[in-house]
């Protein structure tokens, strides 16, 4: 399923997507995902889409964020405020410090600057 939040962007959802066993833990992947962080340029527009069309509820809101969740134990999406609409990042759950350098450096490698 795909549809158009207020701000333009394009949102794909799958489900009943095939189950997988679960694999043995690796340092060199993700553990999962932490967050999403989208720039509005209606940030309160936004997140009262997120909770009344997906049923998000909101964390915490900044001057400048608000943080939303569904069923995580921890905000699954922030909405920064942002003169254009548009991705900002996408957040991943890393085993350890180490784990996250190694990332860093093969980033590096492959020629993506890091800032």
């Amino acid at each position: 399923m795909t549809i158009r939040v207020p701000s333009g962007c394009m949102l794909s959802f799958v489900h009943h997507d095939v189950q997988h066993a679960a694999s043995l833990p690796s340092s060199k992947r993700p553990t999962r995902l932490a967050h999403v962080n989208f720039n509005a340029t209606d940030v309160d527009g936004s997140a009262a889409f997120y909770e009344r069309a997906l049923g998000f509820r909101l964390t915490d809101r900044t001057k400048a964020m608000a943080f939303i969740r569904c069923n995580s134990d921890h905000h699954a999406v922030v909405i920064a405020d942002a003169p254009v609409n548009g991705l900002n990042h996408v957040a991943f759950m890393m085993p350890d410090l180490e784990a996250v350098m190694r990332g860093s450096g093969h980033m590096i490698d492959a020629g993506f600057p890091i800032a």
